[in-house]
């Protein structure tokens, strides 16, 4: 998928992220912190939900070397995380 339309896709949909606090310039970098975890996890073919479960499975080591624990190499660091 081309990155250009990666970066216009938004999870939910445009009422999901329209409304509410986002309009709010705190709450702006939520939404950017959300929407570039989403996209990054896209772009390296992860399911952003499994990636999330097995960094808090394995926080303690995540903690230790976060390095180890990117959307691109964490499987990796746990092969147990890796979904299937």
């Amino acid at each position: 998928m081309h990155v250009l339309k990666l970066a216009a896709t938004r999870p939910g949909g445009r009422e999901a992220w329209g409304n509410g606090c986002f309009h709010e310039s705190s709450c702006q970098n939520v939404k950017r912190l959300i929407l570039n975890y989403c996209i990054t996890c896209r772009l390296n073919e992860v399911n952003p939900f499994d990636y999330l479960t097995a960094l808090q499975r394995n926080a303690a080591a995540v903690k230790a070397s976060p390095a180890d624990w990117l959307p691109w190499n964490y499987t990796q660091a746990d092969p147990k995380s890796v979904p299937g």
